[in-house]
C-alpha cells in the first residue's frame, strides 16, 4: 500500500466512531469513479453569508491572511492580541474566521493537494497557502456539478442528523458531512463526498464514495471517508463492496469492517463500538491526541490547536460531545498538558508548564 493509501496512523484502522477525522474529498471523479447513472457530484456545504457578498468576501481574505500569520507564528503573543481585536471588531469577521477555520481543520471541501498543503502549510510558500484557504473558505469546497434528480444532505459543525429515504432507508450524518441522494435504473443510490455517515436499510441500496462502491439489500453500517480511502464496518446483516477501479465485489459480514482504496479491498478486523457519534459520544481507545482533537473539532465551533510536543500522546474514554468545553477541561487531569483558552472560538493544548 503506498504512502498515499496507507490507512491513520498506527497501521490498523481504528474501530468505527473511533478514528482521527482525516477526511477529504478528493479532486473530483474520475471515469471509473462517477457517481451512479443520473447522479450528481455534491461539493460541501457553504455556510455563513453569501460568498458573493463583497463586504463578507474581504472579511474571508483578511481571515485567510490571519490564518497564515498565526500558524506561522503561534506563540507570538502581540500577533494573537491583534487577531482577537480583529475578530471582536466586527460579527462578519467572526463569521469568516469560523469559515476560515472550518476549510482549515477539515480539509474536506479542497481538492486532495489543497487538503494536503492546509495540513502541511510548512511546505509550501505563504501566497499560496493564503489562496488556497481563501478560495477554499469562500467556494465552501469543490463546484457542485448536478445532473438529474438529486438531493444534497449536510451537516455542519457540531450537528448530526438523521434523514430518511422514500423506501424507510435510515441515514445518520455526522457532524461536518455530506452526502447527495438520489435514484437511476438500479434503484435509490447514496454518494457520500466527506465525513461519515452510519446507514439502515431493509431495501436494495447503493452506495458510492470516491474510492469504493457497495451494493446493499439489508443491512446497518457505517460508511467514513479517510485520506487515501474509505472505511467501511457493518453492524448487522451483510454488504457487497468493491474498489471502483476493480470489476470484483467482497462480501462483508455483520460485525467486521474493512478499509478500501484504489488497490482494492482489505479487512480491517472486527468492530469495536461502531459509530458512538451517534449516541453523542467521542470514544478514544488510545488514540492520539492530535487526532482526538482534530474530531472533537468536528463538534465545537472554531479552532483547536494541538502542540507538536503533545500531539503524540494517548488517551482512552468515552467523552461526551454535548459539552466539548468539559471535555477539554478534562485534559489536564489525565494527560501532562495545559488547556490555554484565547477566545471562545480559539483554543490550544500545550505541554505542561510551557507558556502558551
Amino acid at each position: 500500500m503506498s504512502a498515499a493509501a496507507r490507512p491513520p496512523e498506527g497501521g490498523a484502522i481504528p474501530p468505527v466512531g473511533r478514528m482521527s477525522r482525516e477526511r477529504q474529498e478528493g479532486p473530483g471523479p474520475s471515469a471509473a469513479a462517477r457517481p451512479p447513472e443520473g447522479g450528481a457530484i455534491p461539493g460541501a456545504g457553504a455556510e455563513g453569508p453569501p460568498a458573493q457578498d463583497a463586504a463578507f468576501r474581504n472579511a474571508v481574505q483578511a481571515a485567510a491572511s490571519w490564518f497564515v500569520r498565526l500558524a506561522d507564528a503561534p506563540q507570538d503573543a502581540a500577533l494573537r492580541d491583534a487577531w482577537t481585536r480583529w475578530h471582536q471588531q466586527d460579527a462578519l469577521h467572526a463569521a469568516a474566521w469560523e469559515r476560515v477555520a472550518k476549510v482549515s481543520r477539515q480539509a474536506a471541501a479542497l481538492p486532495a493537494f489543497a487538503g494536503s498543503v492546509l495540513r502541511r502549510p510548512q511546505r509550501v510558500g505563504r501566497r499560496a497557502l493564503l489562496r488556497l484557504v481563501a478560495v477554499g473558505a469562500l467556494v465552501g469546497g469543490t463546484a457542485r456539478l448536478v445532473q438529474g434528480d438529486s438531493r444534497r444532505w449536510s451537516t455542519g459543525t457540531g450537528e448530526r442528523r438523521e434523514y430518511a429515504l422514500a423506501d424507510g432507508t435510515r441515514v445518520h450524518l455526522n457532524a461536518g458531512s455530506t452526502v447527495e441522494t438520489g435514484a437511476d435504473a438500479h434503484g435509490p443510490w447514496l454518494w457520500l463526498r466527506c465525513g461519515d455517515m452510519m446507514v439502515t436499510t431493509a431495501a436494495p441500496l447503493q452506495v458510492r464514495t470516491e474510492q469504493c462502491e457497495l451494493r446493499v439489500d439489508a443491512a446497518r453500517f457505517v460508511v467514513r471517508l479517510h485520506e487515501g480511502g474509505t472505511q467501511v464496518a457493518v453492524r448487522d446483516g451483510e454488504l457487497f463492496a468493491r474498489a471502483v477501479t476493480q470489476a470484483a465485489f467482497v462480501r462483508v459480514h455483520a460485525h467486521t469492517q474493512v478499509w478500501v482504496t484504489d488497490a482494492g479491498v482489505s479487512p480491517a478486523g472486527p468492530i469495536q463500538g461502531a459509530a458512538d457519534w451517534v449516541h453523542g459520544i467521542l470514544a478514544a481507545d488510545a488514540m492520539r491526541l492530535d487526532a482526538f482533537l482534530a474530531e472533537l473539532s468536528r463538534h465545537r465551533p472554531g479552532w483547536v490547536q494541538c502542540a507538536s510536543e503533545v500531539a503524540a500522546l494517548r488517551l482512552s474514554g468515552g467523552f461526551q460531545l454535548a459539552d466539548t468545553d468539559a471535555v477539554l477541561a478534562m485534559l489536564p487531569a489525565v494527560l501532562p498538558v495545559e488547556v490555554h483558552h484565547f477566545t471562545r472560538y480559539w483554543v490550544r493544548i500545550s505541554p505542561r508548564g510551557q507558556r502558551a
